[in-house]
């Protein structure tokens, strides 16, 4: 991340994953750069780990981009990446509904 905002490459990187499973319809909320720079750069702080949310028109995941045994990986292997409740959004519950709706209406 670079000002807050991803860098292309990480786009391409979070869309590649996302996309291997099955999620095609998204957005990434709450994402927070973790300072930790990853293989594959061509500048500083191209590609790092970030942790946040996958927003989908009906679930909502926590994943933590990051580099784990010579790959991209958005947590799994270390328990990171997983469907997240609703309720426990705490106070982001509103706005997360509000994105879910926002997605299964631009879908229909």
């Amino acid at each position: 991340m670079h000002g807050g905002m991803f860098t292309p490459r990480e786009e391409e990187l979070l869309r590649t994953l996302l996309a291997q499973k099955g999620i095609t319809e998204y957005q990434l909320f709450e994402t927070v750069g973790e300072g930790k720079q990853l293989p594959g750069s061509t500048y500083p702080c191209e590609i790092e780990s970030i942790s946040g949310f996958v927003i989908t028109p009906t679930n909502i995941y926590y994943f933590w981009f990051d580099w784990f045994d010579e790959h991209y990986t958005l947590g799994e292997e270390e328990g990171y990446w997983e469907e997240y409740p609703l309720e426990e959004m705490g106070q982001y519950k509103a706005r997360a509904m509000q994105i879910q709706q926002q997605l299964r209406e631009d879908k229909g």
